[in-house]
């Protein structure tokens, strides 16, 4: 699938998660600025992923996420709020990066900035309610950029089988040819 015409719509996403004024206040003073081959995604407060969750919930789907509180399980981000990321434009993980093939968090660790699991969520919610479509539906992308308080990896997947989004937590040396990272790059935001 040809993915250059799909731009996400922030907007829509953000009031998903009943955060639209504090998305339309950010762009008033920032709009997040589009790379050719990448989606930008703006991150807007911390912690987020419980809102996700529950946003992706109201969208009629079924999240296992295997603690009740993903936000208290997750070692925090340095980032300062706001921040945006890019990551390659690819509906699947396993399709994006043939580079990441194979690879465990343990063997990525000194040579790859991966997506982080608040990351993951709100691309996932951004595909969900601009396109009505799954990422990750044929394979599982690990979030290799974030980590629990107890050493364990996160991942996100959607398992068309049953309708469910999934979120297993895996050691760092897991692998397998179905489980691939997304890479993550910072994008500058000033706050003027």
């Amino acid at each position: 699938m040809n993915v250059d015409r799909f731009d996400i719509n922030w907007l829509a996403t953000y009031r998903a998660l009943g955060l639209w004024n504090v998305y339309s206040n950010f762009v008033k003073k920032q709009e997040p600025r589009e790379i050719a081959g990448k989606w930008t995604i703006p991150v807007l407060r911390s912690p987020i992923c419980n809102m996700v969750i529950e946003a992706l919930r109201q969208q009629g789907y079924t999240v296992s996420a295997f603690y009740q509180d993903v936000d208290g399980i997750l070692r925090q981000n340095p980032h300062g709020f706001p921040y945006a990321v890019t990551v390659p434009k690819a509906f699947e993980a396993i399709e994006s990066e043939a580079g990441l093939a194979e690879k465990s968090t343990n063997d990525l660790k000194e040579s790859h900035k991966g997506i982080t699991l608040p990351v993951c969520l709100l691309l996932k919610l951004g595909c969900v309610v601009s396109f009505g479509l799954q990422t990750d539906a044929k394979g599982v992308t690990l979030c290799t950029g974030s980590v629990s308080k107890v050493g364990l990896i996160p991942a996100v997947y959607w398992n068309p089988h049953d309708r469910k989004i999934l979120i297993p937590w895996h050691k760092g040396d897991t692998k397998g040819s179905r489980i691939r990272s997304r890479s993550m790059s910072s994008v500058p935001v000033s706050i003027l």
